[in-house]
C-alpha cells in the first residue's frame, strides 16, 4: 500500500495516510474562515506541526503564517498610528522584520497599555517580565508578524545587524503627534529645558536629528555625550525653544506621562496584582478581543475571573472547533483519530509493546505515546530485551567487540548496551577493558611519570597511529585522511593521539572569514594507561601548534551522544558550547559499500570517493578538476561524469537502509595568537552558547 493515496471526491479533494483521512477543502476552510494558525489545526488533528505541514503541502493548500491575513482584519496603519511608530521607533520600541514590540518599567506599564490599544488589532501578547533588579517588573507587548511592518523596519534597521540607523529619510514625514511619543517613550523633563534619549547613535545620526527639528518644528537643539563609556547620547532642547516644545506636544501627552513635561514627581505605584488584571480586562474589551497576558499565570487567573466581553482564548478556541467538528455541526470527511484509553495502555505494555509499536497501531508517534503513558503514571520496564538478546550482548562484549560494533550487529541503542555492560563512555568502557593485558606489555611503571615526562610531537599518519585509534576510538576508523596528526609518548610508548582536518563544510561562526580559520577536531584518543589529564593536555598543545605554525584558528569538536559522549574534554579546556541538533540525521548501511559500515550520505561527495569512482570506472582524473588545496572543483568536471558519479551515489543511497542518528553536541574554541587577536576574534563571534550538558541531563 502506498504510504499516502490522493483522490477526487466531487469539488473537493481526499489525502489519505498514515496520520488520518483529510479534506483539502475542509482545511482551507479552518484556516482562512476559522483564523487558525498550522501550530492550532495540528493541536486539532492531533498532529504535530511538522505533519500538519506534510498534509497541507500534499492537498497543495497555501499556508505561509496564516495569522497574518486572518487574525488582523483591518491592517492599515491610519496616519495617527504611523506617527506611534515613528515615535516610539525613535525611543525604545523594537522591531524584527515583521514584528513591532514596546517594553518599560512598572512605572511607564500604563504608557505600554496605552501605546498596545492603539496597536490594539495587531497585539498577539502583552507580557510581564523580571528585570536584573528583583523588586521592579518589565511590562510590554508583541504584535503579530505582519507584511505592514515590514517598511517601518526597513526605515529603522540597517541590513544584517539588527541596529537602528538613521538616515535622512527615516523620520522625514515626523509631526507633532509622533514628536509627542518619541518624548513620551524617552524623554525627560528638565529645569531649563527637555532631553530626548537617542542611545549609542553616530555624530552624523544626532545631526540628521537635530537639522530635522530645526527645519520641522523650529526646535533648536544640541547633541550632547550622556555615557561616554557605552556611547551614550542625548538631544537637548535649548530654554529658547521649551515654549515651543511644549505647545506642540502637551495636547498629546498621556495623564500618566505628564510628569515629564511639568517636572511633578514619577508616579510610585506599588506592583498590584489585581490592578494589573483590572488594566489589562480593560486592554481586552477596547480590543474587542481576550489578548493572553505571559510571565504571571497568577493575573492570567484573576483576568479570566473578572472575565472580558470577547473570551476567545487559544484553547476554548480551538476546543469549539475541535467539538464541532466531532459532532458533525460542519462538513466533515475527517477522521478524527481514536486516542488509546489508560486501559487499553496497560494491556499493550504487559503484552511487551514498545511506544513506537503501539503508536504505529493509532496512528501516533512514539513520543507522543510515550507522553500519554508518563502522564497516565503507567510504569515502563527498564528494559524489554529477552534473555537470549541479553546474552548475546554478553558473549560479544566478552569476545572483544567494540559498542559500536555490538550496535550493529544487534541494533540496539548505546544507553541499552551501555547499561547491560556496566559503562560510562565508549573511550572508558574501551580503557577499562584492555588496562590490565595493557600493562602486562610495558616496561615501565606509568604511574610513576607525572604529565610532564609524555613527550608531544606531530607525526604523519601511519599503520602504529591506524591501529591505536581503531582499537581506543569510538569511530575506531580515521575516516577522511587526516590532514594533522599529533601524539604524546612516554618512553617511546604511544600514549595519545590527535587528529586535525578540514571541516566537512565550514561554518559561520565568525562571519565570512571563518572558512579560512576553521579546523575539525577530527578524532582524539588515548591509551589505557595514560594520566588522567593526558587527553586535555594533548588537545591544547596541538592546537598552539596548529595557531603557531597555520592560519587557523577557530577549532570546533562534536560530541557524539551514541558514544555516551557530552563533551568532557571540551569543558575542561574552556571550550564554548553552541548546543545540540548538529551533524547528520541519518546513516546509511549498504551491502556492499564500506563493507557493510554504515556512512553519511554526503561522504559519497567526496574527493576521495570521486577518486576511487573515477578510478574504478576508467576515468582519467583531469588535474584541472582539483582545487589548489587538494578539493575537488565540481564546475569543472564535464557534465557527463558528473551526472554519471552523482547517479551512483543516488543508486547507493536507494539501496542502502536508512538509520536514524541521535544530533550531536557540538563546542568552539577561538584561539589567537597575542591577546589582541584574541580580542578581536572573540569580537566577531556571532553564535549563541549555551551551558555545559552533564550527565543524566538533556543538552540544549
Amino acid at each position: 500500500m502506498a504510504s499516502f493515496e490522493v483522490t477526487s471526491c466531487g469539488d473537493d479533494t481526499i489525502l489519505r495516510n498514515k496520520y488520518g483521512v483529510y479534506s483539502k477543502k475542509e482545511l482551507e476552510s479552518q484556516l482562512e474562515e476559522g483564523h487558525l494558525t498550522v501550530d492550532e489545526l495540528g493541536s486539532i488533528y492531533n498532529l504535530k506541526t511538522y505533519q500538519m505541514v506534510h498534509v497541507l503541502r500534499v492537498l497543495n493548500i497555501s499556508f505561509r503564517n496564516n495569522v497574518n491575513d486572518t487574525r488582523i482584519i483591518d491592517p492599515t496603519i491610519s496616519p495617527s498610528l504611523h506617527q506611534v511608530l515613528l515615535g516610539t521607533l525613535l525611543g525604545d520600541a523594537f522591531m524584527y522584520p515583521k514584528t513591532y514590540s514596546l517594553k518599560h518599567g512598572l512605572y511607564q506599564m500604563d504608557y505600554c497599555y496605552h501605546v498596545a490599544e492603539r496597536f490594539h488589532k495587531f497585539v498577539a501578547t502583552f507580557e510581564e517580565r523580571d528585570t536584573k533588579v528583583k523588586t521592579e517588573k518589565c511590562f510590554g507587548f508583541w504584535t503579530y508578524r505582519h507584511d505592514v511592518f515590514r517598511s517601518y523596519y526597513k526605515r529603522f534597521y540597517s541590513r544584517g545587524k539588527g541596529k537602528k540607523l538613521i538616515t535622512i529619510d527615516t523620520a522625514s514625514d515626523l509631526e507633532a503627534e509622533g514628536l509627542a511619543y518619541w518624548f513620551m517613550d524617552d524623554g525627560k523633563y528638565g529645569p531649563s529645558g527637555f532631553v530626548l534619549s537617542v542611545g549609542d547613535i553616530t555624530t552624523e545620526e544626532g545631526s540628521i536629528l537635530i537639522d530635522l527639528l530645526r527645519t520641522k518644528f523650529g526646535i533648536e537643539t544640541t547633541f550632547q555625550n550622556h555615557d561616554i563609556k557605552k556611547g551614550y547620547h542625548v538631544i537637548y532642547i535649548r530654554a529658547e525653544s521649551r515654549s515651543k516644545f511644549l505647545e506642540l506636544v502637551s495636547p498629546y501627552i498621556i495623564s500618566s506621562m505628564a510628569y515629564k513635561i511639568n517636572g511633578s514627581d514619577r508616579p510610585r505605584d506599588a506592583y498590584d496584582e489585581s490592578k494589573i488584571a483590572a488594566r489589562h480586562v480593560e486592554f481586552c474589551n477596547k480590543a474587542g478581543r481576550s489578548i493572553r497576558y505571559s510571565g504571571n499565570a497568577h493575573i492570567q487567573d484573576l483576568v479570566n475571573n473578572l472575565g472580558t466581553k470577547h473570551i476567545d482564548f487559544k484553547n476554548q478556541y480551538t476546543k469549539g472547533i475541535l467539538e464541532a467538528i466531532k459532532v458533525g455541526s460542519q462538513i466533515s470527511k475527517t477522521n478524527i483519530r481514536k486516542i488509546p484509553s489508560k486501559e487499553e495502555l496497560i494491556k499493550l505494555f504487559e503484552q511487551g509493546l514498545t511506544d513506537q509499536q503501539i503508536g504505529s497501531q493509532y496512528g501516533l508517534g512514539r513520543n507522543r505515546i510515550a507522553e500519554m503513558r508518563r502522564s497516565l503514571k503507567i510504569g515502563k520496564k527498564s528494559t524489554r530485551l529477552t534473555p537470549d538478546q541479553k546474552k548475546q550482548i554478553e558473549d560479544l562484549f566478552r569476545s572483544g567487540a567494540s559498542i559500536s560494533q555490538i550496535m550493529n550487529e544487534t541494533h540496539l541503542s548505546f544507553y541499552t548496551i551501555k547499561r547491560l555492560t556496566n559503562g560510562s563512555c565508549h573511550q572508558h568502557l574501551m580503557k577499562e577493558r584492555y588496562l590490565e593485558n595493557d600493562l602486562k606489555n610495558l616496561s615501565f611503571n606509568p604511574d610513576n611519570h607525572p604529565i610532564s615526562d609524555y613527550v608531544f610531537s606531530k607525526e604523519d599518519y601511519s599503520d602504529e597511529l591506524s591501529e591505536f585509534l581503531k582499537r581506543y576510538e569510538w569511530l575506531g576508523s580515521v575516516g577522511v585522511y587526516p590532514r594533522w596528526c599529533f601524539t604524546m609518548r612516554l618512553n617511546g610508548v604511544l600514549a595519545g593521539l590527535q587528529i586535525f582536518n578540514e571541516p566537512t563544510a565550514y561554518s559561520k561562526i565568525l562571519g565570512d572569514r571563518t572558512m579560512k580559520l576553521e579546523s575539525l577536531i577530527q578524532r582524539g584518543c588515548t591509551v589505557s594507561w595514560a594520566h588522567q589529564h593526558l587527553g586535555s593536555r594533548m588537545l591544547m598543545m596541538s592546537i598552539d601548534w596548529m595557531v603557531k605554525n597555520t592560519d587557523k584558528r577557530v577549532f570546533v569538536g562534536y560530541s557524539d551522544p551514541r558514544a555516551g559522549e557530552i563533551g568532557t574534554i571540551y569543558q575542561a579546556c574552556n571550550f564554548k558550547y553552541l548546543g545540540s541538533g548538529f551533524g547528520v540525521k541519518k546513516k546509511y548501511c549498504h551491502p556492499i559499500h564500506k563493507n557493510g559500515k554504515e556512512f553519511c550520505e554526503h561522504s559519497l561527495r567526496r574527493t576521495s570517493v570521486f577518486k576511487w569512482w573515477c578510478k574504478k570506472n576508467g576515468v582519467v582524473v583531469d588535474p584541472s578538476w582539483i582545487k589548489p588545496n587538494g578539493f575537488k572543483d565540481v564546475t569543472k568536471i564535464p557534465n557527463e561524469i558528473r551526472k554519471a558519479w552523482y547517479g551512483w551515489g543516488d543508486k547507493i543511497i536507494s539501496e542502502s537502509k536508512s538509520i536514524n542518528v541521535e544530533a550531536k553536541g557540538k563546542y568552539v574554541l577561538i584561539r589567537g595568537k597575542d591577546k589582541r587577536e584574541q580580542r578581536e576574534l572573540e569580537s566577531a563571534l556571532s553564535v549563541k552558547i549555551y551551558p555545559y550538558p552533564k550527565r543524566n541531563s538533556s543538552a540544549k
